[in-house]
């Protein structure tokens, strides 16, 4: 019984060596699923406005992500934290 079993693995290896993955209609659909769910086709900016060309959803993310975040010039320098974390003495 071993024997079959080592042989079976041994023939799988080499049809799968020989052969390749192939991808099979389930993996594509799965595939376009997943994007389609990541994908936003559409955006609401307004009461009843709506974009739906990707360039357009793009510029607006941009905007909107460049006014709730911090710019780089406002975040102190790595050196003054590690100075501040390596210091002997600290405040109470």
């Amino acid at each position: 019984m071993l024997m079959k079993t080592k042989g079976a693995i041994l023939r799988s290896k080499v049809r799968w060596h020989e052969e390749g993955e192939r991808n099979t209609k389930y993996f594509y659909s799965l595939e376009k699923r997943h994007h389609d769910i990541k994908t936003v086709s559409k955006l609401k900016i307004g009461e009843n406005c709506y974009i739906e060309d990707q360039f357009e959803i793009l510029e607006e993310e941009k905007s909107f992500m460049s006014r709730y975040t911090v710019p780089a010039t406002s975040i102190p320098k790595f050196s003054k934290t590690c100075h501040f974390l390596t210091q002997k003495t600290y405040p109470h």
